[in-house]
């Protein structure tokens, strides 16, 4: 018997599984499983990809806590959770979730994708349409802004990016379709620039969106120390809790630095001075606010913020102490 698993186990640890039997154990990689197994059973992640490029018909079954799957189906609009059935937009592969992800109907399934089964053939069928989709080189970047379109609406729900240079590095702004900016960010990729929609680079002739002209206008006088504060429309999405902190921060003075303590009493709950400093806040991406290590909160004017995980310097500018 062929058996596979995560490459950093022992064998050992494999084997011992079938001391005492009449089952030789072949420790090999997963892959090279797949690659001789006539069916399979995957859990939802990279491997389900990985399985139909192999050729491996397959059941995708996931399990999990049920409140954390019922909030992640509610924050993710997808109709599939496999990268297969998302990539060819139809229900090819089975996948079994949460009660339907036991050992009856993972039998039943498994039964389907057997040799000289229809099911099979059709599988195997969607896996060469799958190839020819994905096709070969640039096959990572393809999937990757294939997902984005969908998650994001594709081109009938156009998302805007445009790419700046500042004195600090190369920044960008993203926004929607109703003209209010979603995110901005540092970037390390000093070759990105010019306008982006839906993932592609806009033609020349293409408008403009007024709101990222306006943000880059704004960002250069800020740079130029002609500007103290930014006035854009924000499309800003969180909790109430976060809402209020955020809302807050929106008013602290520019070049004013406080504590999370002060902060926390500012929206009149001196207990929460923990939970202003969280993680979650602070990784957030344009909420008018930039959050820094040390107990302290640090203003960037007028409710743009950028991410970079690492202290900023330049000449001129202090420091900016980046979410």
């Amino acid at each position: 018997m062929d058996c596979g698993g995560n490459p950093f186990h022992s064998h050992y640890g494999l084997r011992q599984y079938f001391e005492g039997s009449s089952c030789t154990c072949n420790v090999r990689t997963y892959l090279q499983i797949l690659q001789q197994a006539e069916a399979a059973v995957v859990t939802s992640g990279t491997a389900t990809l990985e399985a139909a490029l192999l050729q491996c018909p397959q059941v995708v079954c996931y399990g999990g806590n049920p409140l954390s799957v019922a909030i992640a189906r509610s924050i993710i609009r997808v109709k599939h959770i496999s990268l297969p059935n998302l990539i060819l937009e139809k229900n090819s592969v089975r996948e079994l979730i949460q009660k339907d992800c036991n050992p009856e109907r993972l039998r039943e399934e498994l039964r389907l994708l057997l040799k000289g089964r229809q099911k099979r053939r059709s599988v195997l069928a969607d896996y060469k349409r799958l190839q020819r989709i994905l096709g070969t080189d640039g096959v990572s970047g393809r999937v990757a802004q294939h997902m984005y379109q969908m998650l994001t609406g594709g081109p009938q729900v156009p998302r805007y990016k445009v790419y700046t240079q500042t004195p600090l590095g190369n920044f960008s702004f993203s926004a929607n379709e109703f003209e209010e900016l979603t995110a901005s960010a540092f970037e390390d990729d000093y070759n990105l620039k010019g306008f982006y929609k839906s993932g592609e680079p806009m033609d020349e002739e293409e408008a403009r969106p007024p709101v990222l002209l306006m943000a880059i206008e704004q960002l250069d006088g800020y740079f130029k120390g002609t500007r103290r504060s930014f006035d854009l429309p924000l499309h800003i999405e969180g909790t109430d809790f976060q809402k209020h902190v955020w809302s807050a921060l929106q008013r602290i003075p520019y070049g004013t630095t406080i504590t999370y303590a002060e902060l926390a009493d500012m929206i009149d709950n001196p207990k929460a001075t923990r939970a202003v400093g969280t993680g979650e806040l602070c990784e957030s991406v344009c909420r008018g606010y930039s959050l820094s290590p040390g107990d302290r909160v640090r203003r960037i004017p007028g409710g743009l913020c950028c991410r970079t995980g690492t202290e900023t310097k330049a000449s001129g500018h202090g420091k900016i102490l980046c979410a």
